[in-house]
């Protein structure tokens, strides 16, 4: 029976799964990749290491990914091929293994809120409606980007109060010498912005924090979720370590709009192998 490499990557990490027919044989995380902020060299370093830690010989990859966009699947199953010696390599978006770890083929709004942010609506299968993801420079709102851009401007800018200041620079002491350089010099800008956010989320209980928290939500919600409101009888769902830590706070955003089927996943990878052993299909 044939031996089946499925990954789910966010620009921070990818969560790996290696089955055969509905066993689970082996399991493993590993850096997450992201063809639209990285460098192709860095790429291929990351799928070396998946290579490296598979342990199996596969005969298809069902990767599923941030990034992932029409100008770079060819490209990235290019890169696996590299390392894989295989035909079937099949590159999905992040979004779409939302949809069907999610929905499990069922109609319903999705939405990602971890490092970055994304949402749409889908039959279950496949993605009906999206708008354009603009990435963590001009987009993703109300996600770990968002809500640490927001953080580190207002400490730059002298907005934070010194016990929250103090904190900050505790747990990063190189914002205080020069970090701008090293972040603007950095392969991996997503990633050190998602640190930030977590510093927001991890002290939502501060004021400045909590403004922080219910601006990015906003922003979402205006931004990428208003569009869907005519469907708001569907059972929206939101994935990501972003969504899952603040789901009180999603809550008090987006119910007055009639959003009212509000489910949260916060790892959606063992639900997506669940969605492939189901459907049989890629």
């Amino acid at each position: 029976m044939m031996i089946s490499l499925l990954i789910e990557s966010g620009s921070s990490k990818s969560d790996c799964i290696i089955f055969q027919g509905d066993k689970v044989i082996d399991r493993f995380e590993t850096a997450g990749l992201n063809p639209t902020t990285m460098d192709w060299p860095i790429i291929l370093d990351i799928i070396l290491d998946i290579k490296q830690k598979s342990r199996h010989e596969v005969s298809s990859i069902f990767f599923y990914g941030s990034g992932v966009r029409f100008e770079t699947k060819d490209k990235l199953a290019e890169c696996f091929k590299k390392y894989f010696e295989i035909e079937q390599i099949e590159i999905f978006s992040d979004l779409l293994a939302a949809v069907r770890a999610c929905t499990q083929g069922a109609e319903g709004i999705v939405c990602i809120l971890g490092t970055g942010s994304n949402s749409c609506l889908s039959d279950g299968h496949q993605i009906t409606h999206q708008k354009i993801s603009l990435g963590y420079i001009l987009g993703d709102e109300g996600s770990a980007n968002d809500l640490g851009k927001k953080l580190i401007t207002n400490y730059y800018y002298n907005v934070l109060k010194a016990e929250i200041r103090v904190k900050l620079e505790s747990q990063f002491p190189n914002l205080s010498s020069n970090f701008i350089t090293e972040f603007y010099n950095s392969n991996f800008k997503s990633a050190l912005l998602g640190q930030f956010g977590k510093f927001v989320v991890e002290n939502k209980s501060n004021p400045q924090m909590e403004d922080i928290v219910y601006l990015c939500l906003n922003s979402f919600y205006h931004r990428r979720l208003s569009y869907y409101s005519d469907y708001a009888d569907l059972p929206i769902y939101f994935v990501g370590s972003v969504a899952y830590h603040l789901q009180e706070e999603i809550q008090k955003v987006i119910s007055p709009y009639g959003f009212q089927k509000i489910l949260f996943s916060k790892k959606p990878i063992d639900d997506l192998l669940r969605y492939h052993i189901k459907h049989e299909r890629n």
